[in-house]
């Protein structure tokens, strides 16, 4: 079954009104909230798709009494703390958005601009992500990786981080956008995780902003592996309860799709390549289909028609070239080293 709404759009009234009195009792930093008929699913995408809310704990004491279940929320900061810390944020959003969006820019080119900031202005943070559980409700310094905090105040985040700060900026310009929590496993990591869903022209599409900036070579050139990317494509190192997620059937908004650099042959290749050089691009970016027979050999032949494609150039030469990959996505990165 197709599923084209958030979670909290799927909620019938009574549920949403729930939602809604629990978001407005953390955004007055309730010390104690009434439950009844909240689940985890609930506190959990409150906790992610609430970005503002980034001075409430992970963590909830829930308490029984006659008047009913209540959870007893613990936050952060002091609340003349969070005041000042939401006013910085609402200043840097207002920057980042001033300085990079225009009105001329479609959905598309909103995402890639916001997924550009986040991957290439913060860095991964191993040690918050390292840190226990304990650590992460109490100590606001950790904590703060995992809220929009680190992303767009210091300079740096975990995957919590980066997804909560790419809901913010995008609720803030108007795309559609939802936080996923999850795991994924690849070659640097595996465990629990989280990204986003974006919509673009109705069509919902996955965006991984932190395997983007982890499995860039270069600080100032992100990867787009996992910008926008369907439901299948994602599948591939990424496990999420799909009954609490839009649906993703296909990418007519992939980055590859929409730059003319998903290949399906060696010809194909070697003329993108070719073309990237003769303009001296820094970087070249492609993707092969998976279903081709090509996906099987470009491991194999990739530095041959590097080389061929290079000699094909009139009056660019090179003398070398680095190349890193995504494996499960069979992502390509190819930095020319130039004469």
């Amino acid at each position: 079954m197709m599923i084209d709404v958030t979670y909290y759009e799927r909620l019938d009234s009574r549920s949403r009104h729930t939602y809604d009195v629990i978001v407005a009792d953390l955004r007055s930093m309730s010390p104690r909230i009434l439950a009844d008929g909240v689940d985890e699913d609930m506190l959990q995408d409150i906790l992610r798709n609430r970005p503002e809310l980034f001075y409430v704990s992970q963590q909830f004491a829930v308490a029984y009494s006659l008047l009913g279940r209540s959870i007893q929320p613990s936050y952060l900061y002091p609340r003349e703390q969070a005041s000042q810390i939401a006013g910085e944020l609402a200043r840097k959003v207002e920057e980042v958005v001033r300085e990079r969006i225009n009105d001329h820019q479609s959905d598309y080119d909103k995402v890639l601009v916001l997924h550009d900031y986040l991957a290439c202005t913060a860095q991964y943070d191993d040690e918050a992500a390292a840190a226990n559980d304990r650590m992460v409700a109490r100590d606001p310094r950790i904590a703060e990786s995992h809220t929009v905090v680190g992303p767009l105040l210091r300079g740096k985040a975990v995957c919590s981080g980066f997804a909560k700060a790419m809901k913010m900026l995008c609720d803030r310009v108007g795309v559609k956008c939802c936080t996923i929590g999850g795991t994924a496993s690849n070659v640097m990591s595996s465990g629990p995780h989280a990204w986003n869903m974006v919509c673009l022209g109705g069509r919902w599409h996955h965006v991984d902003v932190t395997w983007d900036n982890q499995f860039s070579m270069n600080g100032d050139i992100p990867n787009y592996g996992y910008l926008n990317v369907d439901d299948e494509t994602m599948s591939r190192d990424h496990r999420w309860d799909r009954s609490l997620v839009p649906t993703s059937p296909d990418d007519p908004y992939n980055y590859f799709r929409m730059n003319d650099s998903l290949v399906d042959g060696r010809v194909q290749l070697e003329r993108l390549l070719k073309d990237r050089f003769d303009t001296e691009e820094p970087f070249v970016l492609f993707k092969v289909k998976r279903d081709s027979p090509f996906a099987q050999k470009i491991g194999s032949d990739l530095n041959e028609i590097v080389y061929k494609a290079a000699s094909q150039c009139r009056y660019t030469r090179l003398s070398g070239f680095r190349c890193e990959s995504i494996p499960e996505q069979l992502v390509f990165d190819i930095q020319p080293v130039y004469h």
